[in-house]
């Protein structure tokens, strides 16, 4: 009589270790189709499993189970019982029932988030490895820009160059009227330079000079700027890039750590 509840009592704690082996094959399962539910979802499912582990008295009840195993073999073995079948056979359900032991349980959850783990990381690092892709593509517009902004900026230069070089003397000139090159009658064809020419040069060329070396100081000045901001610009989108893919995923909250 003893024999036979002991026996239905392993039975049944098997029984309910070993659904809970199916729930976790579940979840295990999941992560291999190709339409899977959301990985959080999973790791909520795995993360309930755990807590019924916890709450259950699964442990006790396995260790008392192949205790009264073991006392009953002891009996049976003594008494040279005939009573030994391979499908009732009390050590043998409990070693059975030992597979699906808690501390089986906890290793194949800890295996399930670890595949979840994976998964996620490796998601991550599709999405960084695009977003790094992405950034340098960015950064390689940004360069051609920048050059050929630089190229249009020597051009603009160029016209600023003639232009100033021009400035001075069309001011001068302006400024004193057309008084300078009102010529003295002379023979015909051709009319004698005014006397008071010379001040023209005297005024303009001193100013031209005055303007273009200012000029050329400033646009100096204002080339080292622009050379030193886009060396800054470069090397900032290196260091972006570079950080992007060192970035180690982190998890959305969620339990990750083995059972305790």
């Amino acid at each position: 009589m003893t024999y036979l509840v002991v026996l239905e009592y392993i039975v049944v704690i098997e029984k309910e270790a070993k659904d809970f082996m199916d729930e976790i094959q579940i979840v295990e399962e999941s992560l291999q189709i190709e339409e899977r539910p959301s990985l959080s979802a999973l790791l909520r499912q795995i993360n309930t499993i755990s807590r019924k582990i916890r709450a259950s008295t699964l442990e006790e009840q396995c260790k008392f189970g192949v205790e009264a195993a073991n006392w009953i073999h002891g009996i049976l073995m003594r008494s040279h019982s005939n009573l030994f079948d391979p499908d009732t056979d009390l050590l043998g359900s409990a070693r059975r029932m030992q597979q699906y032991h808690p501390d089986r349980l906890k290793e194949s959850i800890a295996e399930v988030r670890q595949h979840i783990a994976d998964i996620r990381a490796d998601a991550q690092q599709e999405k960084d490895d695009l977003r790094a892709a992405r950034e340098e593509q960015l950064l390689a517009q940004s360069i051609r820009i920048a050059e050929e902004t630089q190229r249009d900026s020597r051009t603009m230069r160029g016209i600023a160059w003639v232009t100033i070089a021009f400035l001075p003397a069309t001011f001068v000139t302006s400024f004193f009227g057309m008084n300078f090159f009102n010529g003295i009658p002379g023979d015909i064809p051709f009319d004698q330079a005014s006397r008071s020419v010379w001040l023209f040069f005297v005024v303009a060329v001193p100013i031209s000079g005055i303007v273009l070396l200012t000029f050329y100081y400033w646009d100096k000045q204002e080339k080292k700027k622009d050379d030193l901001r886009l060396r800054v610009e470069e090397e900032a989108a290196t260091t972006n890039q570079d950080e992007s893919k060192t970035v180690t995923p982190v998890e959305n909250g969620m339990e990750m750590s083995d059972l305790s």
